[in-house]
């Protein structure tokens, strides 16, 4: 399975239009953000949104290159290949993290010193939050067409962005919820887990289904 989620990597790493991506997506979020908002969670809308586009990316590059059609006519077992896609979410997010780590580091020394590079809490509530949306959005690829997944994933990512856009005051009550603060908020992960877990069975179903 590591081959396959290196595969992942790859495709990822070394597309000029991600490279594009990466270099653009964090100061067209400074704009549209507020000031207060960037100051207090810019870091967790950056790292959950990469994380997201990342993890969908690898699909629409999949399909572009063909690569999928070379792995499906490979030995590989379909449970396989379901699998490390739901593995390589922990990667983007890592990947994602520290990236925007790095970035948000150096707008925070030269242009805002405001902005907060590094926060446990965030870290935790942005991998509740990267779990959750993953789990929605991934049996789409596995059961419907490239093109319908297009189109209802802009729905999913426009509500992530919604989320965002509630104001400082009402995330804060969000984040203060049962999920995020359960435990330190190792019950929100667990469930984010368990929701991914079941999600991953609902893909490898679509999936044997599909072809």
């Amino acid at each position: 399975m590591g081959p396959l989620i290196m595969k992942d990597i790859r495709l990822i790493t070394s597309n000029r239009a991600t490279q594009i991506f990466l270099l653009l997506y964090i100061p067209f979020l400074l704009i549209i953000a507020g000031l207060d908002f960037r100051a207090e969670y810019m870091y967790m809308v950056v790292l959950v949104s990469g994380a997201y586009m990342i993890t969908v990316l690898s699909f629409s590059y999949e399909i572009g290159r063909g690569t999928n059609q070379l792995l499906m006519s490979l030995p590989v077992r379909k449970m396989d290949i379901v699998t490390a896609k739901y593995l390589f979410v922990f990667a983007a997010f890592i990947m994602s993290g520290i990236y925007s780590g790095i970035y948000i580091g150096l707008i925070r020394n030269f242009f805002y010193n405001e902005l907060i590079v590094f926060d446990i809490a965030m870290l935790k509530n942005a991998l509740i939050l990267t779990l959750f949306f993953t789990s929605i959005v991934l049996p789409l690829f596995f059961g419907l067409s490239h093109k319908m997944v297009n189109f209802l994933n802009v729905f999913v990512f426009v509500t992530l962005f919604q989320m965002f856009g509630m104001g400082v005051d009402t995330l804060a009550k969000i984040f203060s919820s049962f999920i995020f603060e359960a435990g330190g908020g190792a019950w929100g992960i667990m469930l984010g887990t368990a929701l991914l877990w079941i999600s991953r069975q609902l893909s490898l179903a679509l999936f044997q289904r599909r072809y």
